[in-house]
């Protein structure tokens, strides 16, 4: 549709808005307001469908919500657009974790490490596990 197609024109050009939104939803995020976050990545995906950032955030406040079989589902396109994106692999690793896949899940922190989550996230965020407590209880 011509509609859909102007507004992905416009939104993926402007950079600065997209980056303040995801901001924007990941605060909600953070702040355990997930239907408010999960409201705010779907018009992301909606009109720039190529930003993994609003997939891994969305998959982990569904997960949050009680939808891991759904977050597995949008970790897994975060990562398909960009192999690279720390915390989505931080999400898959809670999610494998949780389904008692631990070597997985301990292989995707590895990853969160290796492309610099505790770079862009730091150590203590409040309201996300750590890495150090994650992979002190799970990993080998």
């Amino acid at each position: 549709n011509h509609l859909n197609r102007a507004l992905d024109n416009i939104y993926q050009e402007d950079t600065a808005f997209t980056s303040y939104h995801l901001k924007w939803g990941f605060q909600y995020l953070l702040y355990g307001q997930t239907s408010y976050a999960i409201d705010l990545f779907d018009w992301l995906i909606l009109t720039t469908p190529f930003n993994s950032e609003a997939y891994g955030y969305k998959a982990y406040c569904l997960f949050q919500n009680g939808n891991p079989n759904e977050a597995y589902t949008y970790v897994n396109q975060a990562l398909s657009l960009d192999k690279k994106n720390s915390f989505a692999h931080w999400v898959k690793s809670i999610l494998e974790i949780n389904l008692g896949n631990n070597d997985k899940g301990c292989k995707n922190l590895s990853l969160a490490q290796k492309y610099g989550f505790k770079e862009r996230y730091g150590t203590k965020i409040t309201g996300l596990l750590s890495i150090k407590s994650i992979k002190a209880n799970y990993c080998n």
